[in-house]
């Protein structure tokens, strides 16, 4: 048993339709990620931040000038609470689990059915740090630490593995092997030449692991 009752995943939100209540600085950082994975965001508050209008008036999402009521909530695949008035999303998140519908409460984190962690990304790896709602100042620190610690060869490196698993998934290789190959070129040195910049002399090592594997 963990301390922390909520189980990590990472959602596709492309396409589904996300109410987020509220239009301060919380909801801006929130709607800014959503769009960013094509998430339909409909954004309820009777204001908004100058960068959340600009996102309303380039039809990035759909902003209703008015408070957020139970109703905003059909439809919708999850629900983001961050109006500044306790009541409002205390009410926001009975209507959202009426409908079954989860909800994020900016203001109290004990009453969230997910949570969003602290996120750093280089190419193709996201990490995702959180402590369950407990200490997210301490989570924040945590990302800065990796950011300082996984420079840009993490991102060279993701950009060029993705390429090498696309052209070993084109060969019959059974799955077991399959992983046993993927991992062997993560572990040869041609990850450290990716992580250089060096993708061309990478990827002939990397088809030298292939060829010698379907020669066995």
């Amino acid at each position: 048993m963990t301390d922390s009752p909520y189980y990590p995943l990472s959602l596709n939100l492309h396409g589904c339709r996300v109410l987020v209540a509220g239009g301060g600085p919380v909801a801006t950082r929130k709607v800014r990620r959503l769009v960013e994975v094509g998430a339909k965001v409909l954004l309820v508050s009777p204001d908004a931040t100058e960068a959340l209008r600009r996102q309303a008036q380039a039809g990035e999402i759909e902003w209703q000038q008015r408070a957020a009521v139970a109703s905003d909530v059909a439809g919708c695949t999850l629900v983001f609470a961050a109006t500044s008035d306790v009541s409002s999303n205390e009410a926001i998140a009975q209507a959202a689990r009426v409908a079954g519908i989860p909800v994020n409460r900016a203001d109290a984190p004990q009453d969230c059915d997910f949570l969003v962690p602290a996120l750093m990304q280089r190419g193709a790896v996201t990490l995702a740090i959180t402590t369950g709602g407990q200490a997210p100042a301490l989570a924040k620190w945590v990302r800065r630490r990796l950011e300082a610690t996984l420079g840009p060869d993490l991102e060279a490196v993701s950009h060029w593995f993705v390429d090498v698993r696309r052209e070993v998934l084109q060969h019959d290789f059974p799955q077991p092997i399959r992983a046993k190959l993927l991992r062997a070129i993560l572990d040869s040195s041609a990850t450290e030449l990716a992580a250089e910049g060096r993708t061309d002399e990478a990827l002939a090592i990397a088809r030298e692991l292939m060829e010698k594997q379907k020669q066995g």
